[in-house]
């Protein structure tokens, strides 16, 4: 007998949210959304969208205005060149790039 409250129940539970996500967002390839940043990371920023539940992340090799950085301490991401940075909270707006429909991933790019 499994309970639905054991670890294992509860990671499943959270896969298949993720499905669900991604497969909504796969007919979104292409649209803008509006978000705010919602974690960081050395490889790219987290964003969620103002209008669903729903994270995708912005990979910093995507950024092609600058080469950005993320810096642990500030718990902040900058460009080298322009010293743009970017924090946790700050308002974004995306286009939906990608979707991995079985992984549960979701990529965007910033529009700018």
């Amino acid at each position: 007998m499994v309970l639905l409250s054991t670890p294992y129940c509860k990671a499943s539970q959270r896969e298949m949210v993720d499905l669900k996500k991604a497969q909504f967002m796969m007919e979104r390839i292409g649209q803008e959304f509006t978000g705010f940043i919602a974690g960081l990371a050395a490889f790219g920023l987290f964003v969620e969208l103002d209008s669903y539940f729903i994270q995708g992340l912005v990979r910093l090799s995507s950024l092609r205005d600058d080469s950005y950085q993320f810096y642990e301490k500030e718990y902040l991401i900058k460009g080298r060149r322009t010293g743009r940075a970017s924090r946790m909270g700050d308002p974004v707006r995306i286009k939906v790039v990608r979707v991995h429909a079985f992984r549960g991933e979701i990529e965007f790019e910033l529009s700018r």
